[in-house]
């Protein structure tokens, strides 16, 4: 294993147009900010203590409140200024200053640590094809269905497709210096905000009339080694009467943390010991496995050659001559040993592999608005990023299998890449009887290390490159209309938006990876692919105070598309009730359609063909067992003659539609009478997606095609049952039979394999937050407690299957909490995090035996496991203090208590620890200081 640096270019760019009717503010006092004409913005100055998860106001002096009611608001979730922080929909709001106290170097990894977000794709998993990106999972929906805006516009897709496959916006380019704080609206909003918006919104809100200029310097690290972090920023801003610009450049370098700064999990033979076999626990090692053997090579009857005496150790310390057995057993009892001699192994195998990736980021950031004064605005921004991601890879390709070596007469099974085989083996001598090549094995230079020039003869590099584009227009229009008779104050508030926008990406790898017998991409795909996307939107609001204590919201979208898939129309629209029956008590509630439109790469991955001749073909399976014929070869998977082969063709799909769903939440926000500054909200809330985009194999497709025609599933090689997965006749079934084509003596030709709409996904669950603020003579205090249970994670594959609960998958129950305090020069903030438990590896399965074998589940002596991980918590902390007028220090620690996770009994493989809890679980204690001059 080797560790690769990846390097991603990205340029982003937003136009938007705002036009406001003049009557839109007639109740704003002379005291608005700016912000309040801004879409998506919320006064930042009434919210600068506001805690995770709550935007409540009752912390604030009475005439501060008095103060806000005067001015009108836009929050994320709705088109309308209003006078209330709290609407019908639940949104939290978080300040940049409070990220940064609770001891967050990113966006990322503040998110990740929220109760409503569910774990991601860890960056450094094998095959991630976007190490220098981070996307997030709002509601354990995945990455995809979550919109991400600045300032209230949307943010272009990551050029590189997650897994390959869906496209996501990247959380980990943003400019943390300028953030002024950010909006989480967790539930579903495509009536206002269009696609994606199924799980919710995520709405950075950048400083605005920001004067002068700020310097910021942060450095710091893992104190059990690792993960060093630097970071300069610069930051400032320039505004006017009519105008304002704001600007950011920032140079960040995190360190990658290698399994050599994390020992004890460093060798295969830390793995949990239910994960030894046999042979690793009568032997004493696990060395002994296909991931550990590092330099060998094998004779014809599968004996390593032994190594010639002092070879391995002349690698340092990263080999050791160890030796090989197999172990037989039958049934839960050892039979047999058998020595299988002796190899060159890697006991550390995963020092040099990454535990979490590392990145170097440039960034640079700038953004303005000018108001004409007449109701229009005219805002644009621009930012540049570069990014190098350090992550796992792996040798880009081997070379055959099998070669006769004539020095020795041997049949030799080489796992070489390659673009050695020259180094090693020299020229083709020609071809043995058996068909296999002849080499004259150099012997010499296979036993012993080589230098990096030598290396350098033999290596090859490569860069992938890959572009994406967002260009948009968006003109919105809001004002109030006319009051009810019977309402004393607010009248009816409405708005409307339309908006253009042309998008698209383009992902060119090199070339020569096209030939994988030369090159190959180190993430060992090759993925092509490139289009373009036009939508046009128009959506409108109302917002009817229908009594005093009672209002109720209404809004519809329409979004158009032009682009190679059968998207066309979306139409969503929402409605949320917002009921006060007295001043401290809102009882809120919203239901509402939402819609995720088809992957740019599901529609436009460039399509291969590939010859299959190793099958099955469950139609003729079908019709053989039909015509009496068991055990025909159309049952088994066999190798075909080439006279029956067929061509898969994979790629991107035309047919795909929009990915549709719904949600709900109902729940109330109480300001606790006689306690000043305490509130307490809940709410429940209900979401999810139908139709989603799953990616078919080639073998589902022959299943499927085979039941729909015939109504009928093979079972096994000599009967048949109920095909009962879908209706025949369905669209599903039309669509399949289509992919499959065949001559006329029913032979497959052809298969098509690729993306379709067809499963859904469904979650529930419960948000509680309490919060408390008190000024005193002492300084000021703020607490808050944020709470998510996740009910329900319900999914089904197929139209027909039942929803499965599968809650057990996720995290049940996340909480964070925090509470600060500041006083003159000094400010105090001390935070934590937990996380609930999940089943262990393992969970299910029979309990190995004490000789590690394993029973089947229905054995006398079997044991089911039901192992859970134990609940994560950790705690941090920060303190700062303002040594002089411009001058700011500030002291970190992450993780104060050092805490690790441990290696459940079993874990097998590398990244032993289950990762399903927290990102951290790795990284142990960090220190930070930083320093913040203001230079102005």
């Amino acid at each position: 294993m080797s560790n690769i640096r990846v390097r991603r270019g990205v340029l982003a760019s937003s136009l938007a147009l705002a036009l406001f009717a003049p009557s839109a503010f007639a109740q704003t006092s002379s005291t608005t900010s700016d912000n309040s004409q801004t879409n998506q913005q919320s006064t930042s100055s009434s919210n600068s203590q506001t805690s995770p998860q709550s935007t409540s106001t009752s912390g604030q002096p009475a005439d501060q409140k008095n103060a806000a009611k005067l001015q009108t608001i836009t929050v994320t979730g709705s088109m309308i200024p209003r006078v209330e922080i709290e609407g019908p929909a639940p949104v939290q709001i978080v300040t940049g200053e409070q990220i940064k106290a609770e001891g967050f170097t990113t966006l990322w990894e503040f998110l990740d640590s929220m109760p409503q977000f569910g774990q991601t794709q860890d960056p450094a998993s094998w095959g991630a094809t976007s190490v220098n990106a981070r996307s997030v999972n709002l509601r354990n929906l995945g990455a995809g269905f979550s919109l991400l805006m600045i300032d209230g516009h949307r943010v272009v897709d990551y050029p590189q497709p997650l897994n390959a496959q869906s496209n996501f916006q990247n959380y980990n380019n943003l400019p943390t210096g300028m953030i002024d704080h950010i909006e989480i609206l967790a539930s579903g909003a495509s009536s206002i905000y269009g696609s994606d918006a199924i799980a919710g919104v995520v709405n950075v809100i950048l400083k605005k009339d920001y004067q002068g200029d700020d310097l910021q310097v942060t450095g710091g690290g893992a104190t059990r080694g690792g993960r060093r972090y630097g970071d300069i920023n610069f930051s400032g801003g320039k505004s006017g009467e009519n105008w304002h610009i704001i600007y950011n450049a920032e140079k960040s370098n995190r360190t990658a943390l290698w399994g050599a700064d994390r020992p004890y999990q460093d060798s295969v033979s830390d793995a949990g010991y239910g994960a030894w076999s046999p042979a690793d626990r009568m032997f004493g090692y696990q060395y002994d496995s296909a991931s550990a053997i590092g330099i060998s090579a094998t004779n014809a009857s599968g004996q390593y050659i032994t190594p010639p005496a002092g070879s391995c150790s002349k690698f340092g310390n990263n080999f050791q001559l160890s030796q090989s057995h197999s172990v037989a057993t039958q049934g839960n009892q050892i039979t047999g040993v058998t020595d299988n001699g002796y190899y060159c192994s890697q006991p550390a195998l995963f020092k040099d592999w990454v535990l979490t990736p590392g990145s170097r980021n440039n960034s640079g950031f700038v953004a303005g608005e000018y108001d004409f004064k007449n109701g229009l605005q005219l805002y644009a921004s621009a930012a540049l990023y570069d990014t190098v991601g350090i992550s796992n890879t792996q040798l880009p390709v081997y070379v055959s299998p099998q070669f006769y070596d004539q020095t020795t007469g041997q049949v030799i099974t080489a796992i070489d890449p390659q673009a050695m085989t020259n180094f090693f083996l020299g020229k083709q001598l020609g071809t043995n009887a058996a068909g296999l090549p002849i080499y004259a094995m150099n012997w010499q230079q296979w036993w012993n290390p080589i230098t990096p020039q030598q290396y350098g003869t033999f290596a090859a590099s490569g860069e992938n490159t890959s572009t994406s584009w967002l260009d948009q227009a968006q003109f919105r229009v809001n004002g109030d209309l006319y009051k009810l008779p019977w309402v004393s104050e607010e009248p009816i508030g409405w708005a409307a938006v339309f908006e253009a926008a042309h998008n698209g990406f383009q992902l060119s790898p090199d070339p020569r990876g096209a030939n994988g017998d030369t090159f190959q991409n180190p993430f060992d795909e090759y993925n092509t692919g490139g289009g373009t996307r036009q939508r046009f939107s128009f959506g409108t609001e109302f917002r009817m105070p229908i009594l005093d204590t009672l209002t109720w919201t209404l809004s519809g979208r329409l979004d158009k598309y032009r682009d190679a898939s059968s998207a066309d129309v979306a139409r969503t629209w929402g409605t949320g009730i917002e009921w006060r029956p007295i001043d401290s008590l809102l009882i809120r509630g919203t239901y509402g359609t939402n819609f995720k439109a088809p992957d740019m790469q599901a529609i436009y991955q460039t399509g291969s063909t590939e010859p299959q001749g190793d099958f099955i073909d469950p139609l003729q399976c079908i019709q053989a067992i039909k015509a009496g014929q068991t055990n025909s070869t159309w049952c088994s998977q066999v190798q075909r003659p080439p006279s029956q082969y067929y061509n898969l063709v994979t790629g991107g799909s035309r047919y795909l539609l929009p990915q549709t769903g719904h949600s709900w939440t109902y729940g109330f926000v109480w300001q606790i009478p006689g306690v000043d500054g305490l509130s307490f909200s809940t709410d429940y809330w209900h979401m999810g997606v139908d139709n989603s985009i799953e990616y078919l194999s080639q073998q589902t497709v022959l299943t499927d095609e085979a039941g729909c025609l015939t109504g009928l599933q093979a079972n096994g090689t000599s009967g048949v049952q109920a095909y009962t997965a879908h209706i025949p006749g369905s669209a599903y079934c039309q669509m399949v039979e289509k992919m499959v084509t065949r001559n006329a003596a029913g032979l497959i030709t052809e298969v098509q394999s690729g993306p379709i709409n067809e499963a859904s996904l469904y979650v529930s669950g419960i948000d509680a937050s309490l919060d408390y603020k008190k000024a005193t003579e002492y300084g000021n205090f703020r607490g808050s407690i944020n709470y998510t249970n996740n009910l329900s994670y319900k999914q089904r594959v197929l139209a027909n299957d039942p929803l499965l609960n599968t809650r057990y998958n996720q995290v049940a129950s996340r909480v964070n909490w925090v509470a600060d305090w500041n006083k003159d020069l000094w400010n105090v903030s001390v935070s934590g995090q937990r996380d609930g438990t999940l089943r262990s590896p393992g969970y299910g399965a029979c309990e190995t035996l004490a000789n590690g074998t394993q029973p089947s589940l229905g054995d006398a002596d079997c044991v089911v496991y039901n192992g859970h991980v134990p609940i994560w918590i950790t705690w941090n902390s920060s303190v700062s203090y303002q040594l002089l007028q411009q001058v700011k220090l500030t002291f970190t620690v992450n993780n104060i208590f050092n805490k690790v996770a441990g290696i459940p009994y079993y874990a097998g493989g590398f990244e032993f620890v289950t990762t399903g809890q927290s990102a951290d679980e790795y990284n142990g204690r960090e220190l930070f200081l930083s320093v913040d001059w203001k230079i102005d």
